[in-house]
């Protein structure tokens, strides 16, 4: 996925020099979310006592994450 996020961006980006802040900034966000997302699945582990409420978290975050890429226009 991140070449293709690369590939896709170095196509795209008006100006050379905006490449790589916008590679990195698309680094950052994907760390922050996953770090978030191992942070509240580890929550809800606790409080609920199972895994099944996790999966079913990380399947809420697939399906969310399917109609954002759905909605976005080229």
């Amino acid at each position: 996925v991140g070449t293709a996020r690369a590939s896709y961006l170095a196509r795209t980006v008006e100006k050379e020099e905006d490449l790589t802040p916008s590679l990195y900034t698309g680094m950052v966000i994907n760390h922050v979310v996953s770090i978030s997302a191992a942070l509240v699945g580890g929550y809800i582990w606790y409080k609920s006592g199972t895994h099944v409420w996790v999966f079913v978290f990380a399947a809420g975050m697939a399906v969310a994450s399917g109609i954002v890429a759905a909605t976005i226009q080229d």
